[in-house]
């Protein structure tokens, strides 16, 4: 009873949106006040009447009909104990959404039911899709651009252009500095840059780069 409790009282408080549900119908049979918010639902009660389908949209993207791959991932549960997966959802409002959602088996006496934890990660993927987005444009670039420490000047991201003009790999560059690849340039005017383009929003610097082989060639870069 008194494990019973603390079940109930950590279920309830979890920051987490928490659902149960239970053969044989797989309808939910329990949530918490965050899965009450998140789904936008009006109450426990309003949850509770349906199933892992009626929060998601007719079909998953690789296409498949959301309720024929709901039993199959709870199967998956059911007999693995577990099961973490990435899933398309939706409010009762209609708004879609994206979530991490881990299906773990329970028991209660001999009652097996899965207890579901979801957590919204619509943010996330779009931050995922705007770096995958910013990766494309810099590769595609045929200027050389690279971020770099303003304190360091060790190269955090180059794109390919960069890789081809150095003859380094990016994964080379990565480890290097603008001072390994630039001639006659130091700390001081590095420095007196970032200071400048801090003050005007950019710079613009002429220098020479010096590729892998040793050979130089001369650079307009602008600092921004």
């Amino acid at each position: 009873a008194a494990s019973e409790a603390r079940y109930a009282s950590l279920f309830e408080s979890s920051r987490d949106a928490l659902m149960t549900l239970a053969p044989p119908s797989w309808r939910f049979t329990g949530a918490n006040h965050a899965a009450v918010q998140l789904l936008g639902a009006a109450s426990v009660a309003k949850l509770t009447s349906l199933g892992p389908w009626d929060i998601s949209p007719e079909r998953q993207p690789d296409g498949r009909l959301s309720s024929e791959k709901a039993q199959e991932v709870i199967a998956i549960a059911m007999r693995e104990g577990s099961h973490f997966f990435e899933w398309e959802l939706r409010r009762l409002n209609g708004e879609p959404f994206t979530g991490d959602v881990l299906l773990t088996r329970m028991q209660a006496g001999a009652d097996l039911y899965l207890q579901a934890t979801v957590r919204d990660i619509s943010q996330r993927k779009r931050v995922e899709t705007e770096l995958r987005l910013f990766r494309s444009l810099l590769d595609q670039s045929s200027d050389g651009i690279h971020v770099t420490d303003p304190v360091s000047a060790r190269f955090l991201d180059v794109n390919d252009a960069v890789s081809r003009e150095l003859g380094y790999t990016r994964a080379e560059l990565l480890t290097m500095t603008a001072f390994d690849v630039t001639a006659d340039y130091d700390r001081t005017a590095f420095e007196a840059s970032v200071a400048e383009c801090r003050t005007k929003g950019h710079v613009t610097v002429l220098a020479v780069n010096r590729r892998k082989d040793g050979s130089t060639f001369p650079v307009e870069a602008r600092m921004s």
